[in-house]
This record gives C-alpha cells, structure tokens and sequence, in this order.
C-alpha cells in the first residue's frame, strides 16, 4: 500500500481485508494519476512536449491496465 494518502489508508483499515484487497489497485491507479497530473502541471513547456511525457509514462505503467481499471 506505498504512497497511500492518510485517508486511504484509514478507509482500507475500516473495509474487510477482502474489500481492501479490491480496492488496493485501484487506489494505487489513482495515485499514479495524482502524480501524473501533478508533474504535468509543473513541468515547464509546450502543451506538445507536456503530452509527449504523458504518453511515455502510459507507455511505462501499460495501456492495458489503465483500460482495464476504467472498465
């Protein structure tokens, strides 16, 4: 559970342990969105060059997985 915000990690101690093994994933693939976001806004540059980081990382965490958690 790294890089869980406090709240996350109060509400997984609240849930079963299988409800928490359910939703790990995906607030893991938040926080990567979080971060993603978040470095995007900081990073100096083009819209063009800001978007060429963005599909980089996609490209690192895989696009079947960002699919599969929105589905």
């Amino acid at each position: 559970m790294e890089g869980l915000r406090v709240g996350e990690g109060q509400l997984l101690n609240q849930l079963s342990r299988t409800q928490a093994a359910q939703l790990e994933p995906h607030l893991a693939l938040l926080a990567v969105e979080g971060n993603v976001l978040e470095g995007l806004g900081q990073h100096r540059g083009s819209l063009g060059h800001k978007l060429h980081h963005l599909e980089a990382l996609i490209g690192g965490i895989g696009i079947g997985a960002l699919q599969d958690a929105f589905h």
